[in-house]
């Protein structure tokens, strides 16, 4: 059983055990602990405990702050930390609202917060491409296309993690009806939060300026740091201010 991990990193739908690194490991120089949780079709945890990937392996959805306090409890740790991308920030985000007491702090890397989701649902989607017809050589070129910030270390798992997703070509479609309300997620949050943002929307960003002046003013539990040059992928954009920033929350609590 692992106990007193420093860190409970959630990654959803694209994560994989070794899409956290390099930042990861940066982050635990000190041998601290890390615990990654995903979507079972999308993650594999080779160098974790059986009963740590049995436990995880759970369906997390956008509000599945459920499901992650079930592993959370199922493997005894105690007050963990937890940082979350994406939607893992908003089932990160829900979990912290939902039982406060069960966790130390959390680090919310980019949440899916923002007003527009209704008119966004109305907008042709493009399909996401059918990885798995793809060769490993052919997906991280074309992710070194779209991502020229991030470092090359971080392709290979992220290529491979592409060629394990199994969702349906609509993904994003089906995910925007589920993302709850974000007002009442970040008012019930009970700890302190640092909400991670990128300052691109080019490449992709999605907390504005104002939604996360609002999340503070909703919650005084919420800090925020904002990274001019990166959009989504704050960790992979911005990866040296990033590291510093979550080490420097984590230290203090």
């Amino acid at each position: 059983m692992l106990t007193d991990p420093a860190l409970t990193d959630l990654r959803t739908l694209f994560g994989d055990r070794m899409s956290v690194s390099p930042a990861s490991l940066a982050e635990h120089a000190q041998s601290e602990s890390l615990v990654t949780a995903g979507l079972p079709d999308a993650v594999v945890f080779p160098h974790q405990a059986d009963e740590v990937a049995a436990a995880i392996a759970t369906l997390v959805r956008v509000d599945g702050g459920e499901d992650l306090v079930a592993v959370v409890t199922a493997l005894g740790l105690e007050k963990p930390a937890l940082l979350g991308h994406s939607m893992g920030a908003a089932t990160v985000a829900h979990a912290a609202g939902l039982r406060p007491e069960l966790f130390s702090c959390v680090i919310l890397e980019d949440p899916p917060w923002r007003d527009d989701w209704s008119a966004i649902r109305q907008q042709p989607q493009t399909p996401a491409p059918d990885w798995q017809a793809l060769s490993i050589e052919q997906i991280g070129a074309a992710g070194r296309a779209q991502s020229p910030l991030w470092h090359p270390d971080e392709f290979p798992a992220w290529a491979e993690s592409k060629r394990q997703f199994r969702g349906p070509a609509d993904w994003r479609a089906r995910a925007i009806p589920g993302i709850v309300d974000w007002r009442e997620t970040v008012a019930a949050i009970g700890v302190p939060a640092l909400l991670l943002r990128g300052g691109s929307s080019e490449r992709g960003a999605i907390v504005s300026a104002e939604i996360a002046a609002e999340a503070q003013r909703l919650n005084s539990r919420v800090q925020t740091a904002c990274f001019a040059q990166a959009g989504h992928n704050v960790r992979r954009e911005a990866f040296a201010p990033y590291v510093a920033a979550v080490s420097s929350f984590l230290a203090r609590y």
